[in-house]
């Protein structure tokens, strides 16, 4: 996981900003619906941004500056790979593996 933002304060009370996250994928495992003895294991990254604005407000002689903020971003998620085990419906006895690139 990594990330950084970028801030600067352009008056007392405006302070823009953006930011940017990673968060590198966790393996998962589940059983896929429907197909009795099937598993899929998947890992899923994130990217996070976000970019907006403080507006704070200064109250003199005060070590605390209260603020709001106004902001908009989003969460993108990078290609990914699956892989699928599955019996084989034509020999029982064997199971199918399968990787799908999304």
């Amino acid at each position: 996981m990594g990330g950084g933002n970028v801030v600067y304060s352009l008056t007392k009370t405006f302070m823009p900003f953006a930011e940017v996250s990673y968060f590198p994928g966790i393996g998962r495992s589940q059983q896929v619906v429907g197909i009795a003895g099937s598993s899929q294991v998947f890992s899923l990254p994130l990217v996070d941004f976000n970019a907006g604005f403080h507006l704070r407000i200064p109250i003199p002689k005060s070590r605390i500056i209260p603020y709001g903020v106004i902001c908009a971003g989003g969460i993108h998620t990078p290609e990914r790979t699956f892989n699928v085990t599955y019996p084989n419906p034509v020999i029982p006895t064997q199971t199918v593996s399968q990787s799908v690139l999304l």
